[in-house]
């Protein structure tokens, strides 16, 4: 018998739960504590997320999250503490969180795998389909110049960004796209050609018909104070983005997107950036 609890997380464990993963992550500089407990609160009040959590003398030791899109639901945060893990603690809250979505009637499941993570995802059926990394913006904001005019920040969701984003991901997303302006972050949107979130430092999702709207998107989001986002499309962004803009790495690994279940029809090109990491 296993000496910890596996069970759902209550709205007052998200701190705690919130403060494990990035310290799992070794995450300090580019999340927010504060900024992700009102998110987490917010989607779970929407009936966008849940939590399990495994617990040992009631302190939190692993936790992962199910975000909720339509039929699709993506794992977040998946996370062990050091000391537990290759315990079987990480295996025990995957193992609930897969049975509430399949309950839960989800047809396809995704996430973004660490190294460390991906051979447990491949033992509960999960396939491959690319690699995504966190890159530095490195640029000087006095000596950006170049792009459009026709750049705006907006207030709301236009009925083009919901399809366009619709057709990049291959789901609805537009209630969790509210929820993050709610919050704060800025949608900067180019034309009807496509758009970007900025906050806490990260442009994602950007969105975008073309390389060069991305590269419009990226700018205005410097100006506004981003300095990473997270892309799989590392080759195309660096030649197009000239001296300007480079995208620096440093010692950040790619992670392995993964399914479960059905195949998204999905169209990718018209995907620069993603909004979060969501990976374990």
């Amino acid at each position: 018998m296993s000496d910890y609890v596996v069970r759902e997380l209550l709205p007052e464990d998200f701190l705690e739960a919130i403060e494990l993963s990035l310290k799992s992550f070794g995450i300090s500089a580019f999340e927010s504590i504060e900024s992700n407990e009102k998110l987490w609160l917010k989607l779970f009040n929407n009936n966008l997320a849940k939590f399990i959590t495994a617990e040992k003398n009631r302190k939190l030791i692993g936790v992962v999250g199910l975000f909720l899109f339509d039929k699709v639901a993506t794992v977040g945060n998946m996370c062990v503490l050091q000391k537990y893990r290759r315990k079987g603690v990480g295996t025990a809250i995957f193992k609930v969180l897969m049975e509430k979505a399949k309950k839960l009637e989800y047809e396809t499941i995704e996430l973004y795998a660490s190294e460390y993570g991906e051979p447990l995802y491949k033992k509960f059926g999960f396939q491959g389909e690319h690699y995504i990394a966190k890159y530095q913006l490195l640029t000087n904001k006095t000596t950006l110049k170049g792009f459009s005019n026709n750049i705006k920040v907006l207030n709301e969701l236009p009925e083009w960004l919901i399809y366009l984003d619709k057709q990049a991901f291959g789901s609805n997303r537009a209630k969790y796209l509210q929820i993050k302006m709610e919050l704060g972050a800025k949608l900067i949107v180019f034309d009807d050609k496509g758009y970007g979130l900025c906050s806490d430092g990260r442009i994602g999702p950007i969105i975008a018909q073309d390389i060069e709207t991305a590269i419009n998107i990226i700018k205005k989001s410097i100006l506004l104070g981003a300095n990473h986002l997270i892309t799989s499309k590392y080759n195309s962004l660096s030649r197009a983005l000239s001296d300007q803009i480079k995208l620096d790495i440093g010692k950040s690994k790619p992670d392995l997107k993964m399914y479960y279940g059905k195949k998204l029809t999905q169209d990718l090109g018209y995907v620069y950036a993603v909004s979060s990491f969501a990976k374990g």
